[in-house]
């Protein structure tokens, strides 16, 4: 039910294995459904990041460690202070690792699995090497984790215990990332870096997915920004709710 449309020129390609590069321009690859018969699509099960199986890229294992389900808080004083009526935060420090990057860890990890991997590889300066250490741990994946000189220790901490293989590249992440790429290419490791696969913003709209089933539609979301990608994932959660007729 879905293909990797290129952003830029139209094509597509098979989704399988996920792809971050058009083979025809070389623009970036997204996600597309098949929407028109996701039209009586439900969300059923538990209240966690697989009830929206139905909405996400086809995967036969379900890699979990229970991810999702965040709740979100009513900050009445912080609302006060805001001059706002309400103000709900979304709390994903509930997540296995205290990340919203486990949506993404369990689904890149589900799709290694399909796939039989023995080996994953990403660039991080912070949550998604925990994530995917983690996850890896759990399902006898070696992680390969690089990271730039400046990372967050809190992570990095995480990632040593849950035995991820550590390697240091570069001033930034973008140094990392490169790396990252050129590894995975040279190795035919699965690429689990977040601006070089697709799977990551439809785990991370699952987010917007649950604050409708919560809230509704809010009249603002704000999210915190690095390189852009969650802000935009939880925009496209919104939009595909839009787009089936369910907001």
């Amino acid at each position: 039910m879905s293909v990797l449309r290129c952003t830029e020129c139209g094509s597509t390609v098979e989704p399988y294995p996920p792809k971050y590069r058009c083979p025809k321009c070389g623009g970036l690859l997204e996600y597309e459904f098949d929407y028109a018969r996701l039209k009586s699509v439900k969300f059923t099960g538990e209240f966690t990041f697989w009830r929206y199986r139905n909405l996400l890229p086809e995967v036969k294992n379900l890699a979990t460690m229970r991810e999702g389900g965040t709740p979100l808080h009513k900050a009445k004083r912080l609302a006060e202070q805001m001059n706002l009526k309400q103000l709900y935060l979304k709390d994903e420090t509930r997540n296995p690792t205290n990340s919203f990057r486990d949506r993404s860890a369990a689904l890149l990890v589900s799709n290694a699995l399909d796939l039989k991997y023995a080996t994953m590889v990403c660039a991080t300066n912070g949550n998604l090497g925990a994530s995917l250490s983690a996850y890896c741990a759990k399902y006898g994946i070696i992680c390969h984790v690089i990271i730039p000189r400046i990372v967050d220790m809190g992570k990095l901490a995480q990632m040593l215990i849950y035995d991820a293989v550590i390697e240091e590249y570069g001033e930034t992440v973008d140094s990392s990332i490169e790396r990252a790429g050129k590894l995975a290419e040279e190795t035919g490791w699965y690429q689990a870096t977040p601006e070089l696969n697709p799977l990551i913003i439809e785990a991370q709209k699952t987010m917007a997915f649950e604050v409708v089933e919560q809230l509704g539609v809010p009249d603002w979301f704000i999210v915190s920004m690095g390189s852009g990608g969650t802000i935009y994932s939880v925009w496209k959660g919104f939009w595909e709710l839009h787009v089936l007729g369910m907001i």
